[in-house]
């Protein structure tokens, strides 16, 4: 698999750190090329992750209500008192060292923050997400979260700013090291 130039710096800055990425790019620039990349290249254990089945599968990933045992929250956002599932439902998390979450422009920012929480509950770790690796993959000119007018307010209420994953409290440029990536290649 040949990466370019751009994906190849990607490629190594998320293989020899352990900062966590934020990786944008709109279709066609190579963001699946670049997970498939990490996932078969790489010396790293990753988990694929995407919030709908469909986007799970075509980066051969998991759904996150899978991977995390996540409730199906009918208009609402997830309660900040919400009990975790036992830790023998996430057994396949104990060797993960890198996350990656694709499709993250359709991430509520609730979800990103329960998925914190988990992961430092998991790991018995205070770091954000409980030390693990996070590489977000996505474009938040495309598909939007879905919030109702519920949630919505919910979320308001909750201190967020929108439902977009960049408003989730777990989230900080500081603590994400962003990429973009721009050079079409879908129709190459």
């Amino acid at each position: 698999m040949e990466l370019t130039v751009k994906q190849r710096q990607i490629f190594d800055e998320v293989e020899s750190s352990s900062n966590n990425f934020l990786i944008l790019g709109k279709p066609g620039v190579g963001k699946s090329v670049l997970i498939n990349a990490l996932v078969e290249q790489g010396q790293k254990t990753y988990t694929v992750s995407a919030p709908t089945g469909l986007a799970a599968i075509n980066v051969g990933g998991k759904t996150l209500h899978s991977i995390f045992r996540l409730p199906i929250i009918e208009n609402g956002i997830i309660p900040h008192d919400m009990p975790f599932p036992d830790k023998r439902e996430l057994g396949q998390l104990y060797n993960v060292s890198a996350l990656i979450i694709d499709e993250v422009s359709m991430v509520r920012a609730d979800t990103l923050d329960y998925i914190d929480k988990l992961l430092r509950y998991f790991r018995n770790n205070e770091l954000p997400f409980g030390g693990i690796q996070i590489i977000l993959v996505g474009d938040f000119c495309q598909l939007a979260p879905v919030i109702n007018a519920q949630s919505r307010k919910e979320l308001k209420d909750d201190g967020y700013q929108s439902g977009f994953a960049f408003s989730a409290k777990a989230f900080t440029l500081d603590s994400f090291v962003v990429h973009e990536l721009t050079e079409v290649l879908r129709q190459k």
